[in-house]
């Protein structure tokens, strides 16, 4: 058969046949449909009508690379997502995807593929110098079948959820040293691991928190900031991230939560007006959620207590 373009072709029998790829396999081989007619104007048409009824009608992004639609898609969630999971997509991209899909034509990018990449995308990391983990790999998924969903603008969402690893609630035992721990290691550390059993808080909340967040009249605390790291959003730094703080998303719940009165006499210890609660060695600038939960583990570990983070702390609260 003599290709004349387009993806139609004219056979030795005189008739003109039409194809495109209808989808690929698991491992990215393209499946072709064909359609016939007497002239190349009416296998056009028929062309046109297959692919709409496979795949609806065309897309405003049709014969864009995947480059740019993924950055019209980043431009688009920019300050609707929390500034952590911002970074974390444009990371994915940069590091995992852009160099396999940069140049590729976004409609050759199908939940197929997606499906090849994530069996291939390990090895292909390794010869970056790079390990990919299993919630590398969900993040990926949940970017890349975010991005198609944009570019189809067709309103039915793909599933993109995360699998959230399970925490076991700490036991009684668990919660007595702790206690144990806290009065005769009166510390910021200390406080936080309260704050998040008997409290409920988030270790970025905590981060955020400030002196004047705390009513010890009323005993609440009021919760609408959270802090975390994110990259430096000052490109004169010599630093490549920065700890910030930001208003929660609208979507979250801005909430007050109760402080049991036997915890008045220790906040008031780290009470300072106009100043974090729980302060950074310079006196007021925020510190890293990350720190924090280091600083803590350390000194759990010291007392033989193994496997306690802010996660378990906070389950057994909500439990």
């Amino acid at each position: 058969m003599a290709r004349t373009g387009e993806g139609i072709y004219i056979r030795k029998d005189g008739r003109v046949e039409g194809r495109f790829i209808a989808s690929r396999d698991e491992n990215g081989k393209a499946r072709y449909k064909a359609v016939y007619g007497a002239s190349k104007a009416e296998v056009r048409e028929k062309l046109d009508a297959e692919k709409r009824a496979l795949f609806g009608p065309p897309s405003p992004h049709e014969g864009k690379a995947f480059y740019d639609v993924a950055e019209e898609w980043l431009k688009e969630i920019k300050g609707v997502v929390a500034s952590t999971t911002y970074d974390r997509y444009s990371d994915t991209l940069e590091r995992d995807i852009y160099p396999e899909y940069r140049d590729t034509l976004m409609k050759d990018v199908t939940e197929t593929e997606i499906n090849r990449f994530l069996k291939v995308a390990p090895e292909l990391a390794g010869k970056r110098g790079r390990t990919i983990k299993n919630s590398t790999l969900q993040i990926i998924r949940a970017v890349m079948s975010s991005i198609i969903q944009y570019a189809s603008e067709s309103g039915e969402k793909p599933d993109i959820s995360y699998e959230v690893q399970s925490y076991e609630e700490l036991s009684p035992a668990e919660i007595e040293m702790i206690c144990l721990r806290a009065k005769f290691n009166r510390s910021p550390e200390m406080l936080s691991a309260l704050l998040a059993l008997y409290c409920g808080m988030r270790i970025g909340e905590i981060c955020a928190l400030s002196s004047d967040d705390v009513d010890l009249e009323r005993m609440e605390i009021y919760i609408h900031c959270t802090a975390h790291r994110v990259r430096n959003p000052d490109p004169q730094s010599e630093k490549k991230t920065a700890v910030i703080v930001e208003e929660l998303p609208r979507k979250t719940q801005i909430r007050r939560v109760n402080v049991p009165e036997a915890m008045r006499g220790y906040i008031e210890e780290f009470l300072f007006p106009g100043r974090m609660l729980i302060r950074n060695k310079d006196g007021n600038a925020p510190v890293d959620p990350r720190t924090l939960e280091g600083r803590l583990c350390r000194i759990l570990e010291a007392f033989r207590m193994d496997n306690i983070n802010y996660e378990r702390l906070r389950k057994t609260y909500v439990n």
